[in-house]
């Protein structure tokens, strides 16, 4: 593809989508892509990334006006429904064999298509398009004689998955322009090929209800498939307009008095509902992602992000900006992005002390993510699960070095941790939980260690049963944990040796959720 190799692991599919045309979507994708194929913003500012604009608005492609000062002359370029066309004719005899053997098939069907011939450069460093389609006179008859999507995703299922993964091994963002309304192909862009979807709405009910049941489809076909990657859901309110506060505050909070609910308290409690949670404010990000009506940019198609000089609050291309970077720096539009900036030290911090600690660095190891757990520990907010699990890591080298108070100190901060980010009564935290009542009964606190243990049993049998297995695994532990801690402190041990002969889970590593 026209697209220097990918930087990251793995690209990110992002899909726009607008249930009604006209909410400014294409216009949204175009000033994205370009700011994020210049750099700056992403990855932590480390630089420009390949990214791919795809138009997969089939019956009224758009997105390449908004790029056609940039591209080469694309006459006889062939697009999405070329390369459809001839993945349908690859498949015709194909029918479904397995998972494996199917994921098989589709690598090898797109290898021997071809994905660089559909992909075309751009004179913006690094950003690359993919047309509908070839524009020539016979385009409106293919697509509208074009195959059934729904009988090709059935002969092949693996298909449009193995062309997600192709195109995030060589690009870091793909952008897909989906098309409105519900279709097959949105269907196809919203639910089957991104991780991220854009939500763009102008502030009328056709438009905002319309992309709320797109949503609310699109996360229950993800959570009911095979596909493991998690479906995120960034609202973009569009062509705002700021001379009209007042209507701008009716439509965002909604009116008691007129029994209408606004699109921010729409978005929180379709959010709670699909996503589990127990809260959801969006108060922070509608504050700054706000895509306001500019009168000039209803002329044509320009782009904001290639013309603008200017990087004032008020000007467009801010504004985009301002979108773009919660779209690739937060996890979902709820967190806050100096909470997100906190969490991202930690993890940095947390991964320096695993390296150190498989380099044998126990005190490098010990400094790195005692530094980490501070930080979380002075963050209101802030979330980092993963800090538990290195916590443990280094309490149990800890203890083969015979360091139990240090040990001690490294596993409380680990159920700390796990604490905050499950909360108290979460099963995941009784994993940790567990560690920590085998320290203290091996060095003698055989009181303390058996309150852990009885909270272990708590939180195990409110989640899983009296009758689970493993809740029965738990009782007759517990009272061997009673035995083993009661000969320890009789005999006088405290050592590392007494921790693994004692019940032995944390020694044993059998601490990770089950």
């Amino acid at each position: 593809m026209s697209a220097p190799p990918n930087p990251d692991a793995e690209g990110r599919i992002i899909t726009f989508y607008s249930f009604k045309g006209g909410t400014g979507r294409s216009m949204a994708l175009a000033n994205v892509a370009s700011l994020l194929a210049r750099g700056g913003i992403g990855a932590e500012g480390a630089g420009a990334r390949p990214v791919l604009a795809i138009d997969w608005d089939l019956e009224a492609p758009g997105l390449h006006r908004y790029l056609a000062a940039f591209l080469p002359d694309t006459a006889g370029q062939p697009g999405i429904v070329e390369l459809f066309l001839e993945l349908d004719e690859a498949t015709r005899q194909y029918s479904p064999q397995g998972s494996d053997e199917d994921q098989q098939a589709a690598n090898a069907v797109l290898e021997s298509v071809g994905l660089n011939r559909f992909v075309v450069g751009t004179t913006v460093p690094n950003l690359s398009f993919m047309p509908a389609g070839r524009f020539d006179k016979g385009y409106p008859g293919r697509v509208s004689g074009l195959f059934r999507w729904d009988l090709l995703h059935e002969r092949m299922p693996e298909l449009i998955p193995a062309l997600s993964r192709k195109l995030a091994e060589r690009f870091s963002y793909v952008l897909i322009d989906s098309r409105t309304g519900f279709t097959d192909t949105s269907g196809i862009c919203t639910m089957l090929m991104p991780e991220l979807l854009v939500a763009v709405f102008t502030p009328n009910l056709q438009s905002l209800q319309g992309v709320l049941d797109l949503v609310r489809d699109a996360t229950e076909y993800r959570r009911g498939s095979s596909d493991l990657r998690s479906l995120v859901i960034f609202p973009l309110p569009s062509r705002v307009e700021p001379a009209r506060p007042q209507l701008l505050q009716y439509w965002r909070n909604g009116s008691a008095q007129d029994h209408f609910i606004g699109y921010q308290p729409a978005f929180e409690s379709t959010f709670q509902d699909i996503y589990r949670l127990e809260r959801c404010d969006l108060t922070g990000y509608f504050d700054e992602v706000q895509i306001q009506h500019v009168p000039d940019y209803a002329y044509g198609e320009q782009l904001a992000a290639e013309l603008e000089e200017t990087d004032s609050r008020l000007s467009l291309k801010r504004s985009y900006e301002s979108f773009a970077r919660r779209l690739v720096e937060l996890p979902n539009p709820w967190t806050d992005p100096r909470v997100a900036a906190v969490e991202a030290q930690i993890l940095e911090l947390a991964e320096r002390g695993r390296v150190a600690l498989a380099a044998g660095d126990i005190h490098g190891a010990q400094r790195q993510l005692e530094r980490a757990q501070d930080l979380h520990e002075e963050n209101t907010g802030v979330i980092a699960h993963e800090l538990a699990d290195d916590l443990q890591g280094l309490g149990r080298r800890l203890v083969a070095d015979g360091k139990l108070a240090e040990a001690e100190t490294a596993v409380r901060g680990a159920v700390a941790v796990a604490e905050r980010a499950f909360g108290p009564d979460d099963l995941a935290v009784a994993a940790h939980l567990e560690g920590l009542a085998d320290l203290l009964g091996s060095i003698g606190r055989t009181a303390d260690g058996l309150e852990m243990m009885e909270r272990v049993l708590r939180l195990r049998q409110a989640a899983l049963g009296e009758q689970h297995a493993t809740v029965a695994t738990r009782t007759r532990s517990k009272a061997c944990f009673c035995i083993a801690s009661v000969a320890c402190s009789r005999a006088g041990v405290r050592s590392s040796g007494a921790w693994r002969s004692g019940s032995g889970w944390l020694a044993t590593g059998i601490l990770r959720l089950r």
